[in-house]
C-alpha cells in the first residue's frame, strides 16, 4: 500500500495533470503528529490602483522538526535564498513575497486602461496530501488573475523522502520509464471515463 501511494504520487509529478482537483485528508490518517507540521498564512486586502482591488492570499506549510537544509531547499524550491525556516521567518516570507507581487503588478500593470472597478485575486498555497511511513507528499499550487483575459495558474507536486533527506525521483521506485508510466496512465484514465460515462447513461436513463 505505501508504495502504490508513492507511486502514484509521483506519476502525478512527472505527468502534467489537467485535473486539479483537491483532496482533503483526514489528520487521523496522517502518519505524522500534528504538532511536526504547522503553516503560516498572510491574507491581505488593498487598493492597488483607483479602479482596482487586490485581495491576496498565501499560505506556507511550516516543519518545525526538520532541521537537513538541502531537504527544506528543496521543499521550498519556489523561493531561493531562505536562511529561516522557523514558523517566524517564514511568515516574514510571505510579507516579502505579498510585496513583491504586488511591486510586480503595479509596474506590469501600470500602462493598463482600467475603465472599471476591478477585483483581482492572487493565490498560493502548500497542501500536503499524506505524510506516512517517512513519506511527505507536497502539493504546490499558485493561481493570479490581474486583469487579463484569463487567469494564470501554476501546479506542482513532490514527494520527500524524509529519511533519506530527498526529494523522491521516479528512478528511486520503479525501473519504468516516464514514457512508459504515462502511456499505462493514460489507458487506465480512457478505461476509467468509459466507465464514469456508462454510469452516469444509467443514472440518466433510470431517472
Amino acid at each position: 500500500m505505501k508504495k502504490t501511494k508513492i507511486i502514484i504520487a509521483l506519476s502525478t509529478v512527472f505527468l502534467i495533470s489537467a485535473c486539479k482537483k483537491e483532496q482533503n485528508i483526514n489528520k487521523a490518517d496522517t502518519g505524522t503528529p500534528e504538532k511536526m507540521m504547522d503553516s503560516v498564512t498572510l491574507k491581505d486586502t488593498s487598493k492597488i490602483f483607483d479602479s482596482v482591488t487586490m485581495k491576496y492570499s498565501s499560505q506556507l506549510l511550516v516543519f518545525p522538526t526538520l532541521k537537513d537544509k538541502k531537504l527544506l531547499d528543496s521543499i521550498y524550491f519556489n523561493e531561493k535564498g531562505i536562511t529561516d525556516y522557523s514558523k517566524s521567518g517564514l511568515q516574514k516570507l510571505l510579507k516579502d513575497i505579498k510585496n513583491k507581487d504586488y511591486k510586480f503588478v503595479k509596474e506590469d500593470s501600470k500602462t493598463t486602461d482600467i475603465y472599471y472597478p476591478q477585483v483581482w485575486e492572487i493565490n498560493s498555497r502548500m497542501k500536503a496530501q499524506f505524510d506516512n511511513n517517512d513519506y511527505l507528499h507536497i502539493q504546490y499550487y499558485k493561481s493570479a488573475f490581474v486583469g487579463s483575459a484569463h487567469g494564470k495558474y501554476d501546479y506542482s507536486e513532490r514527494v520527500f523522502d524524509l529519511k533519506n533527506n530527498k526529494k523522491m525521483e521516479l528512478s528511486d521506485i520503479t525501473s519504468i520509464s516516464k514514457d512508459q508510466l504515462s502511456k499505462i496512465l493514460y489507458k487506465i484514465s480512457i478505461k476509467m471515463i468509459k466507465v464514469l460515462q456508462i454510469k452516469i447513461f444509467l443514472y440518466i436513463r433510470f431517472l
